[in-house]
């Protein structure tokens, strides 16, 4: 572990025990999740990840769309 992460030790966002047994939880269905966000700060990293993607897909769209065969 890095020093940042020792740092948080006791001071995280999240609950660990919570976040154990949701994964607990969900690794018993079927099909189980391939990604499982947990916690509101997983959600806001993966949602801003998301929508940079979504404004570069659109960026170079018009490359992208170009490479088909005519």
């Amino acid at each position: 572990m890095t020093e940042e992460h020792n740092k948080m030790e006791g001071n995280q966002l999240g609950d660990p025990v919570r976040a154990a047994e949701a994964i607990i939880g969900v690794a018993s269905r079927a099909p189980a999740p391939l990604r499982l966000l947990l916690g509101s700060d997983a959600l806001r990293l993966a949602t801003q990840k998301i929508e940079n993607l979504a404004a570069e897909i659109e960026q170079n769209k018009e490359i992208t769309l170009s490479m088909d065969h005519r």
